[in-house]
């Protein structure tokens, strides 16, 4: 059994302060349907508590201001009241309470909020590993941005598939794929 899959399956209990300056967390969406960007959050603060193999609670912010790609213009809008609406909603916050432990293929069960919706939003974990003291954990997610209530820029070029999607892309062009890379130190 390799690390990561130890880490997985019987993870070290205890509460873990996760380290902003030396975390992140990566969002690759589609402009256009077509061109890959990716994205990326500040981490603001966050905690794991770990009791148990399946018992853990996690909590935490980003900054929805703080969204960086390779264009200035696009962080803007990105930010904007079109998209993320950051004025209005400073804070994008990830809380969990259930964890399915196991090697490979952890996960933990947990839900978003971004513009004051929630909705669940599953984490798998791809990796973990003990650092000088440290907790590295490398995790994906997808995200339907829809479900958030982000719902510019996704015109349709032409009508939509069966299934009537009421004038949005169908859901296979809705998602966003995110990843984070937590460094956590117990304390």
């Amino acid at each position: 059994m390799t690390a990561t899959e130890e880490l997985l399956s019987a993870p070290p209990e205890g509460t873990y302060a996760i380290d902003p300056a030396r975390s992140s967390v990566t969002v690759l969406t589609r402009l256009g349907g077509v061109i890959r960007a990716p994205g990326t959050f500040t981490v603001l603060s966050g905690t794991i508590e770990v009791t148990g193999p399946a018992a853990v609670a996690v909590h935490v912010v980003l900054d929805a201001a703080s969204f960086k790609t390779k264009s200035a213009a696009r962080d803007r809008h990105s930010t904007s009241a079109e998209f993320l609406d950051a004025g209005r909603y400073p804070k994008i916050t990830y809380a969990a309470a259930a964890a399915s432990p196991g090697a490979p293929g952890a996960s933990v069960d947990g839900f978003l909020t971004v513009r004051e919706i929630t909705a669940p939003v599953p984490l798998a974990i791809q990796s973990a590993e003990l650092l000088d003291g440290e907790l590295l954990l490398t995790a994906l997610a997808t995200v339907d941005r829809y479900a958030f209530g982000v719902t510019q820029g996704q015109r349709t070029r032409r009508p939509p598939a069966a299934g009537n999607h009421q004038g949005r892309r169908p859901p296979h062009q809705q998602r966003q794929h995110g990843s984070g890379q937590l460094r956590l130190a117990q304390h």
